[in-house]
């Protein structure tokens, strides 16, 4: 099923990945109760009449992280479940501007995304959720595991029956440790190690971005990037500039076998500042 803005594709039984006008993605997971989607691409057109088109569950939004491309389509649903470090992504991330300016930016330039087709943000009801929290779907369990580094609250939701991992932008061929309010290479680790903890129960990662999954050894493969970029041991190939200069632990021309890379800043490799939130908007004024 596909429309204007987003397109439709059943990857397991009851569950959808919806691809976004970014190459973003959100999964559609439904139970005998209610439906779960996790992550709510970047709020273009109406992610919630869409979905109603594929099930007539009631639905629950739940976010891997903060990010704009994941958290946008938060505003047409009211309600979300997220890990409160990101929620302030919510208020500084998702102005329509950014927005706009991110769809163009990964379209190549194209503008076909018009102003009022962004879904304005607006104030949210925000529930907390944590590592080890569990949401049952009626016949279905999903649980959190937290695995910071992205940014500081990203998380993963593991569906043990399946043998699935819904893993958002917590590890892939292109993680991005650069970015405001991502974390230190040690913390990433760590995150990434409890994690592997887990790894016996799935056998896919469907992530945040691309139409195929990955295999549960690009963790495997992060952590060993990161052990050799505290070594610095790594390629470490700058790749441009976002407010400072960032690298790669892999070459671009790199011909190893791995999937997995890392992208980060050499001065936040132990030690990564603390998130600063830009100024909220006053009360009476628009959020934008």
């Amino acid at each position: 099923m596909t429309s204007k803005f987003f397109q439709a594709q059943a990857i397991a039984e009851r569950t959808t990945r919806i691809g976004g006008t970014a190459g973003e993605n959100a999964y559609l997971l439904e139970g005998d109760t209610y439906a779960l989607l996790i992550d709510t691409l970047t709020g273009v057109g109406n992610l919630r009449s869409f979905c109603r088109e594929l099930t007539d569950l009631p639905i629950h939004a739940a976010l891997t992280h903060g990010h704009a491309d994941h958290s946008g389509g938060c505003f047409d649903f009211g309600i979300c479940s997220m890990h409160p470090d990101d929620i302030r992504f919510l208020y500084d991330d998702t102005t329509v501007e950014h927005r706009k300016e991110h769809i163009e930016r990964s379209n190549g330039g194209s503008s076909f995304v018009q102003w009022q087709d962004l879904t304005p943000p607006r104030a949210l009801k925000t529930y907390p959720i944590y590592d080890g929290d569990v949401f049952d779907l009626g016949g279905r369990i999903i649980e959190v595991i937290a695995v910071p580094g992205h940014s500081l609250g990203s998380v993963v939701f593991l569906e043990k029956h399946k043998r699935i991992v819904f893993s958002g932008d917590a590890c892939n061929t292109n993680t991005l440790l650069y970015l405001d309010g991502s974390t230190s290479i040690p913390d990433y680790k760590a995150g990434l190690l409890h994690w592997k903890e887990r790894q016996p129960e799935f056998d896919a990662l469907w992530g945040g971005h691309g139409k195929e999954s990955l295999p549960p050894r690009v963790i495997d493969e992060a952590i060993m990037l990161c052990d050799r970029i505290l070594e610095g041991g790594d390629d470490a190939e700058e790749r441009g500039v976002y407010r400072a200069p960032f690298y790669y632990a892999r070459g671009r021309d790199k011909n190893d076998g791995l999937l997995a890379n890392i992208g980060y800043r050499k001065d936040w490799i132990h030690k990564a500042p603390p998130y600063r939130m830009a100024p909220l908007p006053p009360v009476d004024g628009p959020l934008r």
